[in-house]
């Protein structure tokens, strides 16, 4: 099993306007930005994540998750 590497976030959103968003579904944080990426852990309905869009994905601390699942 490969080693987790943790999102810096503080390296990806630099000079980015970071957002609050509402996790609407269950949703899985994943290493990097694709499907294929390890989970790193679920984030459940409600949690609010801070975070920068990156096309489909949004950078949070952490991780990356899939931008259709946040309002």
């Amino acid at each position: 099993m490969s080693e987790l590497r943790i999102l810096d976030f503080d390296e990806v959103s630099y000079g980015k306007e970071a957002k609050e968003y509402t996790v609407k579904a269950r949703l899985n944080l994943r290493e990097e930005p694709n499907l294929e990426a390890e989970i790193i852990r679920v984030l459940e309905v409600g949690e609010v994540v801070k975070g920068v869009e990156e096309n489909e994905w949004v950078a949070v601390e952490g991780g990356y998750c899939m931008r259709k699942f946040l309002d």
